[in-house]
């Protein structure tokens, strides 16, 4: 559902640098590829490294750095940070002010799979027990997490401004 809205450039001829951020995690935003990505219309840059399976993949503003050692849904996961802001829903991590995924308290859930404990924090909700957001052995976001990737998907058909909701 709604392959009509998102378009896909690949570049071929580019190697881009990357870091290997506090040891852990892969993180590619230098101005060159930067500039580079700019020979494409984008919204978003997606740059995909083979790295040993213990670096993570991450997700920088705009920019998705992904390790391919890792499982697939890696993908859906940094797409949910930069797409829709999603908030990590394992803890501890840090919450980010624009996550409307982790909430105070669970009657802030229009819809749910259910309610459970540690959403980036251990004292915030997440709806879904174990979500792409938390881990990467699935490839489902959830209802509520699903019901925010479509609102950010009309808002962008219909030109509209972002709104976000605090938790």
């Amino acid at each position: 559902a709604n392959k009509e809205v998102f378009n896909f450039y690949y570049i071929d001829d580019y190697v881009p640098e990357c870091e290997i951020y506090k040891g852990v995690a892969l993180l590619c935003r230098l101005k060159e590829m930067i500039k580079k990505a700019a020979s494409c219309p984008n919204d978003y840059i997606v740059v995909v490294k083979e790295n040993p399976s213990n670096i993570r993949s991450s997700a920088f503003m705009n920019i998705m750095s992904i390790n391919s050692n890792l499982p697939k849904s890696v993908v859906q996961h940094e797409f949910g940070h930069v797409f829709v802001s999603l908030a990590e829903e394992y803890a501890p991590a840090i919450l980010p002010r624009n996550a409307r995924n982790c909430v105070t308290n669970c009657e802030k859930f229009d819809v749910k799979d259910g309610c459970y404990l540690e959403c980036s924090s251990g004292d915030y909700y997440r709806s879904i027990e174990n979500g792409v957001m938390r881990t990467l052995f699935t490839n489902q976001f959830g209802i509520f997490n699903e019901k925010l990737i479509n609102e950010r998907i009309e808002e962008i058909r219909s030109g509209g401004i972002i709104r976000q909701s605090p938790a």
